[in-house]
C-alpha cells in the first residue's frame, strides 16, 4: 500500500508541474527558455571566445604552459584568467538575477489572483448580504404603510415612517428598487385616495384635503428624478385617484397618468405636468399658475375657474376642455389645440397663442385684450361679446367667426382672413389692418361701429332690421 501511495504522488509531480507551466502565461515561458538557452550558449562558447592563454584554468588543458613563459607573461595570463572567471561569474550573476526576478513576477501574479479571486467572492457576499438586508427594509417598510392602531384607526406615524423609508431606498438603490418604489407608492394613492374624501347627505361631495399619508406620498412622488425615471423607466400611475385639495406646489409630474383624476381646487402652483396624460380629469377651481403643461393631453378635462395665469400650455391638448372663467392671464398657449374648447368669460389678457387652433371655439365674452393670437386658427368661433381692444389678430383665420357686439378696438387684422365673419354690432374703431374690401365679405348691421372712413355697404331693402348678408363670395 505505502509503495502504491508513493508511486502514486510521484505521478503526481509531472501533473502538477505541467499545470504549473500552464498556468504560466506565454511570454513568461518564452523568457524563462531564452535565459535557459542563452545561459547554456555563453557557458560552451566562452572558451572558444577568449585567447588560450586568458582561459580560466577549469578550462586550461595543462599547467606546464606556464612554465614555459617568462614571468611578466606569466603574470599577464594569471591576470587574464581571474578577469575571464570575473566575466563569467558576473554573466552567471546577472542570469540568476534575471531568474530571480522571473520567479518573483511569477509569485506575484498568482498571489494577485489570489487577492482577486479572494475579492471577487468577498463581494460577492457582501452584495447578497446587502441584497437580503435591503430585502428586508423593503418589506418592513410596505407592512408599515397598512400599520393600524390597536383601536383600529390608521397610524399615521408608522406609515409615514414606512414611506419616508421607501423612498429612501429608492434613492439609495436605484436600479432595483426605484421603479417598484413608485408602483408601490403610486397604488396605495389609488386605492386609498377614494376613502379619504367625505360625501356630504345633502349638498353632494365636499372636496376636503388627503390624509396625510396620502400627501407625504404625493410629495415624495412630486421630488422624484427625472433622470432615475428614464433610466428605470418609472412611470407615475395616478390615473383615476381623487387627489382634491391636494398641495401639489412645484411637483414633478413631467410624463404622470392622470387620466380621469380629481384635481378639483389642488395647489398646484409651479408643477411640473409637461407631457402628463389627464384626459377628462377634473381641474374645477385648482391653481395651476406659472405651472409646466407643455404637449400635455388635457382632452375634455374641467378647467372651470382654474388659474392658470403665467403657466406654459403651448403644444397642448385641449379640445373640448372646459375653461369656463378660467384665468389665462399672460400664459403661453403657442401651437395649443383647443378645438371645440369652452372658454366662455375666460381671462386671456396678454396671452400668447400663436398658431392656436381654436376652431368652433366658445370664447363669448371672453377678455382677450392684447392678447397675441397671430396666425391662430379662429374659423367659426364664437367671440360674441367678447374683448379684443389691441389684441394681435394677423395673419389669423376668422372665416364665418361670429363677433356679434364684440369689441376690437385698436385691434392689429393686418392679413387675416374675416370672409364670412358676423359683425353685428361689432365696434371696430380704431381697428388696424382692415380693408373696405374685407368689410364688405363680412355680415354688418347698423349698429356695427365702423372705422374712420369706412362706410356701410349697401343695405338690403328687403331686411327690415338692417342686417346685410355678405355681398362678396
Amino acid at each position: 500500500m505505502e509503495e502504491s501511495a508513493t508511486i502514486e504522488r510521484s505521478n503526481e509531480h509531472p501533473v502538477a508541474g505541467r499545470r504549473l507551466l500552464t498556468s504560466l502565461p506565454g511570454w513568461l515561458v518564452l523568457l524563462l527558455i531564452g535565459l535557459i538557452a542563452t545561459a547554456v550558449l555563453i557557458w560552451i562558447a566562452l572558451p572558444w571566445l577568449l585567447p588560450r592563454g586568458d582561459m580560466p584554468r577549469f578550462w586550461s588543458f595543462g599547467e606546464d604552459v606556464l612554465d614555459e613563459v617568462s614571468p611578466q607573461e606569466r603574470a599577464s595570463m594569471i591576470e587574464a584568467r581571474v578577469m575571464s572567471s570575473m566575466v563569467l561569474v558576473q554573466l552567471l550573476t546577472v542570469f540568476a538575477l534575471i531568474l530571480a526576478g522571473a520567479a518573483g513576477l511569477l509569485n506575484y501574479r498568482q498571489a494577485q489572483q489570489t487577492f482577486d479571486h479572494t475579492r471577487v467572492q468577498a463581494e460577492k457576499q457582501l452584495s447578497l448580504a446587502r441584497q437580503g438586508q435591503v430585502n428586508e427594509r423593503f418589506t418592513r417598510a410596505i407592512d408599515q404603510l397598512g400599520a393600524v392602531t390597536p383601536g383600529g384607526t390608521a397610524a399615521w406615524e408608522t406609515r409615514l415612517g414606512g414611506i419616508y423609508a421607501l423612498e429612501r431606498i429608492a434613492i439609495d438603490y436605484p436600479d432595483e428598487y426605484y421603479g417598484p418604489v413608485m408602483e408601490v407608492l403610486t397604488a396605495y394613492v389609488r386605492g386609498h385616495s377614494q376613502k379619504s374624501h367625505i360625501v356630504g347627505s345633502t349638498a353632494g361631495e365636499v372636496a376636503t384635503a388627503p390624509t396625510v399619508e396620502i400627501q407625504a406620498i404625493l410629495t415624495v412622488i412630486g421630488r422624484r428624478n427625472d433622470d432615475l425615471c428614464a433610466r428605470t423607466d418609472a412611470r407615475i400611475n395616478l390615473r383615476g385617484a381623487d387627489l382634491r385639495g391636494a398641495v401639489l406646489r412645484g411637483v414633478n409630474l413631467r410624463g404622470a397618468d392622470l387620466i380621469g383624476a380629481r384635481l378639483d381646487d389642488v395647489v398646484a402652483v409651479e408643477a411640473l405636468l409637461s407631457g402628463a396624460s389627464m384626459t377628462s380629469a377634473q381641474l374645477p377651481g385648482a391653481n395651476l399658475s406659472r405651472a409646466q403643461i407643455q404637449s400635455t393631453n388635457l382632452i375634455k378635462a374641467n378647467l372651470n375657474g382654474a388659474n392658470l395665469q403665467w403657466a406654459h400650455i403651448d403644444g397642448a391638448l385641449l379640445n373640448d376642455a372646459q375653461l369656463e372663467g378660467a384665468n389665462l392671464i399672460e400664459a403661453r398657449l403657442c401651437n395649443t389645440s383647443m378645438e371645440g374648447t369652452r372658454l366662455r368669460k375666460a381671462h386671456l389678457e396678454g396671452a400668447t397663442a400663436t398658431q392656436a387652433k381654436l376652431h368652433n371655439s366658445d370664447l363669448s365674452e371672453a377678455h382677450l385684450q392684447g392678447a397675441n393670437l397671430t396666425g391662430a386658427h379662429l374659423e367659426g368661433v364664437c367671440l360674441v361679446g367678447a374683448h379684443l381692444e389691441g389684441a394681435l389678430l394677423a395673419n389669423a383665420r376668422l372665416e364665418h367667426a361670429d363677433l356679434r357686439n364684440a369689441h376690437l378696438e385698436g385691434a392689429d387684422v393686418s392679413g387675416a382672413v374675416l370672409s364670412g365673419a358676423n359683425f353685428e354690432g361689432t365696434h371696430l374703431a380704431g381697428i388696424i389692418g382692415l380693408s373696405q374690401g374685407e368689410v364688405n365679405k363680412c355680415r354688418l348691421n347698423h349698429q356695427t361701429v365702423l372705422p374712420e372712413g369706412f362706410t356701410h355697404p349697401a343695405l338690403d331693402q328687403s331686411d327690415p332690421d338692417g342686417e346685410r348678408e355678405s355681398v362678396e363670395d
